[in-house]
């Protein structure tokens, strides 16, 4: 755990040195943290810690999604952030699927859902979004059946 801490003390006074560059941009901190916590959890499944690699892993995808979707919400019509929003998910669900830690995928699967129905939701897209959520439900279907298999 001092590794942990030490690494966080560095991560900190870089992302100090940011602050006193001028950057102001709060996705990037918030990045930056959820990269520290990927780390940590690669670092504790690299020691066979699975309980706390699979920790990290949530702090990781708590601290990346929820300030973006927050200021993804802000916006009026999702802006730039829903995008990054949207292209974020699908990047968990691509290492969820690479790593096959199920709650990862799973994540990105349902925050990128709420996202696009969230892009439509003032738009007369209406039987396009229940299409898709159809295509998805099949997809979340099959991904569950072949999980039940392994």
């Amino acid at each position: 755990i001092s590794r942990e801490v030490s690494i966080a003390v560095v991560v900190t006074s870089i992302m100090w040195g940011l602050y006193y560059l001028g950057f102001r941009e709060f996705q990037a901190y918030t990045h930056i943290i959820a990269l520290t916590f990927a780390g940590f959890a690669w670092w504790r499944h690299a020691q066979n810690d699975r309980q706390a690699s699979d920790n990290y892993l949530y702090w990781m995808l708590g601290v990346a999604t929820i300030p973006l979707a927050l200021q993804a919400v802000s916006g009026a019509a999702g802006s730039l952030y829903g995008w990054w929003l949207l292209l974020e998910q699908v990047m968990f669900m691509l290492i969820g699927m690479t790593t096959r830690r199920h709650f990862v995928t799973m994540w990105g699967l349902y925050v990128a859902v709420g996202s696009v129905l969230y892009q439509l939701r003032n738009l007369g897209y209406a039987a396009l979004a229940l299409l898709g959520a159809f295509v998805i439900g099949i997809a979340l279907y099959q991904l569950q059946k072949a999980n039940k298999q392994d």
